[in-house]
């Protein structure tokens, strides 16, 4: 099983690949004005529509591949409408500030993404159907809207990962991760070896799984589950002491195809209770895992 420290490190290896970029300060754009972007600033490369922003800015860029928002330090991008086309590449990025209170959407390009060392928080941020997609905020990803098409391979990350709705489309291999991920509403879609990473810290989340085959989730503290008809999935409980896995629910779990692994908790029980199968922990009274409306199945 992948471990969360995997993850978010092969992604900022590509985002600071993108070292071709002009890092000087550029001409401010107009706080009003949408504007189709076509400038060329490119050193060493091929990055096209690269511009500087201010608090304020509306930006639409034409459908040409490595649009880029990038500030290379600490500046922040914060406040923007910002509107890519549908070419490849396109990207919003500052290495060590924050992107907050942005709407930016992406067009059907494949490896579009939002980066930052900093925070990336109070967003909306949507992408279309193309693949290799990412998110990340090595600082807190938090109170954001995120949307991502049917592509393969998207992923959204943040250390930790609060209070965001977080939805994925039906493409495959998609994941979310966190340090820890509370408070969060998470829909995986119908796509196979979808995976949310968080090695049980966080809580309370919403989590909805579709009907893939082989997904995969670190399951939090009180942590509320729907699966979807059909597929399989692994849920694991990587928590290991009382009061670590509070009342966890999960809907619609199938004892042929799904999978509980809680095996650093003491010795479980199963039971049905009240049209439902209750597990508990021997000398715990403070951790549940409810498999709702399904039943035992025989011996």
């Amino acid at each position: 099983m992948k471990s969360f420290s995997e993850i978010p490190e092969g992604l900022a290896n590509i985002a600071k690949g993108r070292d071709r970029i002009p890092t000087h300060e550029f001409a401010y754009v107009t706080n009003t004005a949408t504007q189709t972007i076509r400038k060329h600033l490119c050193q060493k490369g091929h990055f096209h529509g690269i511009v500087p922003i201010k608090i304020g800015s509306r930006l639409q860029f034409a459908v040409e591949d490595n649009d880029a928002i990038f500030i290379n330090g600490s500046g922040n991008i914060n406040n923007n409408h910002i509107s890519f086309g549908n070419g490849a590449y396109d990207f919003v990025q500052t290495n060590s500030g924050n992107i907050n209170n942005n709407t930016i959407s992406f067009g059907s390009g494949f490896d579009d993404y939002v980066f930052t060392f900093g925070n990336i928080n109070n967003n909306h941020i949507s992408f279309g159907n193309g693949v290799s997609d990412f998110v990340v905020a090595f600082s807190n990803l938090a109170n954001n809207t995120i949307t991502m098409g049917n592509g393969n391979n998207d992923v959204v990350v943040g250390s930790p990962l609060s209070n965001n709705t977080i939805t994925m489309g039906n493409g495959n291999n998609d994941e979310v991760a966190g340090t820890s991920l509370s408070n969060n509403t998470i829909t995986m879609g119908n796509g196979n070896n979808d995976a949310i990473y968080t090695n049980g810290l966080g809580g309370n989340n919403i989590i909805n799984i579709g009907s893939g085959m082989g997904d995969v989730i670190d399951v939090s503290t009180n942590d509320k589950i729907t699966v979807g008809i059909g597929g399989s999935d692994t849920f694991y409980f990587n928590q290991n002491t009382i009061g670590s896995i509070g009342h966890v629910q999960i809907y619609h779990y199938n004892f042929a195809h799904d999978f509980l692994n809680y095996l650093s908790m003491p010795t479980a029980t199963l039971a049905n209770s009240n049209g439902n199968v209750l597990i508990t922990f021997a000398g715990d009274s403070q951790d549940s895992i409810t498999l709702v409306g399904v039943h035992l199945p025989p011996v």
